[in-house]
C-alpha cells in the first residue's frame, strides 16, 4: 500500500478539525465543572468542620469562616456532578459518606440508649431487651451460666456477665446494705435508749422535787410547833418564878 503524502495528511487534518476541538472543549468543560464542584465540597467540609467545632476559634479559622463561600443546605435535587462527572471518586465518596449516614441514622433509631449495667443481676440489655441465661460449652468454662441477649450475633454491644460473678456482686451489695441498715438501727436504738433514760430521770427529778416541797412544809410546820413550845415554856417558867417569890414572901 502507497503510504499517505504530506498533502493528504493536511487535507484530512483540516476536514476533521471541527470535530476534535468540539470534542476537546467538552471535555474541558466537563474538567472544569468537576474542579468547581470539588472545590464546593471541599468549601463545605470547612465549613461543618469549623462549625462542629466548641472551642473559640483561631485567627486563621477566623478569616476562613469570614470568606463568602454561599454555604447553603444542599438539597435532594443538587447531584454534585455524580451524574456529568467522569470522575468516580468523588461520587463514590459521597455515595459511601451518606450511606454512612444512613447506617448510624438507621442504628440510632433501632436501639435507643440505654442505661450501663454496672453490677448485680442484669434487668436489661444494651439494645433494650430482656437479657437471657445461657449455658457456657466452652473448654475453659464448661457448663457455667452466664447472661446475655438474642441479638449478641448482629455485631453490636450486649450485655454479657457471668451467673456466679453477678451473684457475687448482690452478695455484696446484700451486705453493704445490711451493714448500713444495722448502723441506723443501733443509731435508732441509741437515741431510743437515751429517750428512756431523759424520761427517767425527768421522773426522778420530779420525785426529788415533792420531796422536796414535803419536807419544806414538815420543816415549816416543826418551826411552828417549836416557838408555840418556846412560848408556852417561857410563860411557864415565868410563873414558877412568881410562885417562888410569893412563897419567899410569906415566909
Amino acid at each position: 500500500m502507497r503510504p499517505e503524502g504530506i498533502k493528504a495528511a493536511k487535507a484530512s487534518r483540516n476536514s476533521g478539525k471541527g470535530k476534535a476541538y468540539g470534542d476537546y472543549k467538552s471535555m474541558w468543560d466537563l474538567k472544569m465543572e468537576d474542579l468547581a464542584q470539588k472545590e464546593k465540597l471541599s468549601k463545605l467540609a470547612i465549613l461543618d468542620t469549623l462549625l462542629a467545632k466548641k472551642e473559640p476559634l483561631s485567627e486563621s479559622e477566623e478569616v476562613v469562616m469570614g470568606l463568602d463561600y454561599s454555604y447553603t443546605q444542599p438539597s435532594d435535587s443538587e447531584d454534585y456532578g455524580l451524574r456529568n462527572s467522569t470522575d468516580s471518586g468523588n461520587s463514590s465518596t459521597e455515595m459511601n459518606i451518606m450511606l454512612d449516614q444512613a447506617e448510624i441514622k438507621a442504628v440510632q433509631n433501632q436501639y435507643p440508649l440505654q442505661p450501663e449495667v454496672e453490677f448485680g443481676f442484669p434487668k436489661e440489655c444494651y439494645c433494650g431487651r430482656e437479657p437471657l441465661l445461657a449455658t457456657s460449652y466452652t473448654r475453659n468454662d464448661p457448663g457455667r451460666r452466664f447472661y446475655s441477649c438474642d441479638n449478641i450475633d448482629d455485631g453490636d454491644c450486649h450485655v454479657y456477665k457471668w451467673w456466679d460473678v453477678v451473684v457475687t456482686e448482690e452478695i455484696k451489695a446484700l451486705g453493704t446494705q445490711y451493714a448500713q441498715l444495722s448502723d441506723k438501727v443501733d443509731y435508732l436504738s441509741f437515741l431510743s435508749d437515751d429517750d428512756t433514760h431523759m424520761r427517767e430521770f425527768k421522773d426522778r427529778k420530779f420525785d426529788l422535787e415533792q420531796k422536796l416541797l414535803r419536807v419544806e412544809r414538815i420543816g415549816c410546820d416543826l418551826a411552828r410547833n417549836t416557838s408555840r413550845l418556846f412560848r408556852i415554856a417561857c410563860v411557864m417558867v415565868v410563873v414558877l418564878v412568881l410562885i417562888g417569890i410569893g412563897l419567899a414572901a410569906r415566909m
